[in-house]
């Protein structure tokens, strides 16, 4: 009896049961972190975290105001620019310079450093990013390493390096080496015992991206099936929308609308796109030192569930541009134009949004709502430049008034005599043959 077919025959079921396991397992299982502790505090003890290295910084740190703890972040990238060259010197420029002596060369200009910041609010992976910093495990345990693992590791001349402080003064370090090879799993030490681990991506990773890793993606503590009614604040007044049901005409199911508190019966579709549209601001930056005091407040919503209690709001303001603003010397003056930010239950500073969606917004404030809506003043038109006199004479050009003169015939230029462009042409011409 052959058995080569046999045993392929169940190879093959066994590598389509694992593909099945691996199809249907759950896509929430962790990565694997390791089972090394490299060091253990609790979550509560946790204040800060600082990453260095030589062209980037990160910090995240445990903040707290009226509505509880958060946790905020903080990148800060550097660039080199190379610096503008200084313009030459004319030749004789110097007084009294010998002008048979060459200048030396002047040194290249030194690059300029420039060091870009941002700061957000850190989302719900800020929890796991207190958990694996807390306790801090690693995949390999190397032990204590001499100057040629460092070396090898990347360990001896590293400058980066990852500092968590806890609560009562306590702070633990580590030197961040290479990724290992194949991987990308990286290598840290301990620089006071020069003991070594190996640590996982999963851990790293939301050091090396943290800007699009830790921000935070969503602005509310409530879920969308929560709410039952939002309460929309103007300078107009106040209304309040109530949200219902009815058959989805384009399939099965029910589609969700919106009617005014006033007329629960009659759904409104524009109210329906109006809170879809404020419910796709989205902060792309954050400034915790702008004032919300100094902005105008445009509307905002409070969103509650079916009892009546507030679960979430939302504020939107406009940034007026100052028409008086001069320009910086060696730039031009921008377009002024109105920015928009937002603020909400999550974000706790005001985060500036795209201007289209909120420029749509405020439209619907108008149109809904009758709000007079800020308008910048229209920019004076720049006066046409009355044409010089030669401008005015040039056939073909504009003549004083602005209009068109007509072009001079054949191959006559303007500005030359008829007789020395007939001549120039004539000069052009093959001589005659002669007649035999």
């Amino acid at each position: 009896m052959k058995t080569g077919p046999v045993a392929y025959g169940l190879l093959l079921v066994a590598a389509l049961a694992f593909a099945y396991q691996t199809w249907t397992r759950e896509k929430t299982v962790d990565p694997k972190t390791g089972d090394y502790v490299v060091w253990a505090h609790s979550v509560d003890s946790f204040e800060s975290l600082l990453y260095d290295s030589e062209q980037k910084s990160v910090r995240i740190e445990r903040r707290s105001d009226d509505h509880g703890q958060y946790l905020w972040g903080e990148v800060k990238r550097s660039r080199k620019v190379p610096k503008k060259p200084k313009p030459k010197k004319t030749p004789g420029a110097d007084a009294g310079a010998d002008s048979s002596t060459p200048p030396e060369p002047e040194p290249p200009p030194e690059d300029e450093i420039i060091t870009t910041t941002r700061e957000f609010p850190i989302g719900e992976i800020g929890k796991k990013v207190l958990e694996s910093f807390s306790t801090l495990r690693a995949l390999r345990e190397l032990g204590v390493i001499d100057e040629d693992r460092k070396e090898e590791y990347g360990l001896s001349e590293s400058k980066d390096n990852l500092t968590v402080f806890f609560k009562g003064g306590t702070s633990r370090s580590l030197i961040v080496g290479k990724r290992v090879f194949s991987g990308s799993d990286r290598y840290v030490m301990d620089p006071e015992s020069s003991k070594a681990w190996v640590i996982a991506t999963a851990i790293m990773r939301h050091i090396d991206g943290a800007e699009s890793a830790l921000s935070l993606k969503k602005l509310h503590l409530y879920e969308d099936k929560e709410v039952a009614k939002v309460t929309v604040k103007t300078n107009n007044g106040d209304k309040t929308l109530i949200k219902g049901e009815e058959a989805n005409p384009k399939g099965k199911g029910k589609k969700i609308t919106w009617a005014d508190s006033a007329t629960p019966d009659e759904s409104d579709l524009m109210l329906a796109n109006f809170l879809s549209r404020a419910g796709k601001l989205k902060a792309i930056e954050y400034d915790p030192k702008l004032d919300a005091t100094s902005l105008d407040k445009a509307v905002s919503f409070h969103y509650m569930d079916a009892s009546g209690a507030e679960i979430g709001y939302l504020e939107v303001y406009r940034k007026m541009p100052d028409l008086d603003a001069k320009p910086e010397p060696g730039k031009s003056l921008r377009k002024p134009v109105i920015e928009y930010y937002i603020r909400t239950e999550l974000t706790r500073v005001l985060g500036k949004v795209g201007r289209l969606n909120a420029e749509r917004v405020d439209q619907d404030l108008a149109d809904l709502f009758g709000v007079e809506v800020p308008k910048l003043p229209t920019p004076p038109a720049v006066p046409k430049p009355t044409p010089t006199d030669k401008e005015a004479t040039t056939p073909g050009g504009p003549g004083p008034h602005g209009e068109k003169t007509p072009a001079l015939p054949g191959n006559i230029v303007p500005g030359k005599t008829k007789s020395a462009t007939a001549k120039k042409a004539t000069d052009k011409k093959a001589p005659a043959k002669k007649t035999p």
